[in-house]
């Protein structure tokens, strides 16, 4: 027996990326007849509508993956029927976060997006503030044989590098 999916948009933001112009007027007006709240920066949604919701790009995945929501495709916006991927949030499991001030340098939207996961309302994600915490961190790991967390660092090309060294 398959059963279908349905999203609700009624109490969530929705962000409309860059769709083919024809198509985006469409899913545009249908979204406004819904009366579903739409706004201008992705940052701010909870639901992304693409043209291909495999391939959203990489900020909406992370936000998408992070915080959780949808990404949906114009033909569910328009029809109620046509693919759309949804996320549990990322955050939901316990984790520990460093990023490097390089990382962060060389990729400061991304950087928001993952250091905004922490210390946000239901979040079980927590940030290590050194590089030594970090070491720390991944040593008491290893030696306690931990399953239930990880250790997530973003680093930089530069560093990645020097750490295989």
């Amino acid at each position: 027996m398959r059963s279908e999916a349905v999203l609700d948009f009624e109490a969530i933001a929705v962000h409309v990326g860059l769709l083919k112009a024809k198509v985006e007027s469409l899913v545009v007006a249908s979204l406004n007849k819904k009366r579903v709240m739409m706004v201008a920066d992705r940052l701010d949604a909870q639901a992304w509508v693409v043209d291909d919701p495999t391939a959203p790009g990489q900020r909406i995945q992370w936000l998408a993956a992070i915080r959780g929501g949808s990404v949906v495709s114009p033909e569910y916006i328009l029809s109620g029927v046509g693919p759309f991927v949804t996320f549990k949030r990322a955050t939901f499991t316990r984790r520990w976060l460093w990023l490097s001030a390089e990382f962060a340098i060389a990729h400061p939207i991304l950087a928001a997006i993952v250091g905004g996961a922490v210390g946000t309302g239901a979040s079980r994600w927590s940030k290590l503030l050194t590089r030594y915490s970090l070491v720390n961190k991944i040593k008491s790991s290893k030696a306690q044989r931990a399953i239930n967390f990880y250790v997530i660092a973003l680093v930089s090309e530069k560093e990645k590098r020097l750490d295989k060294d």
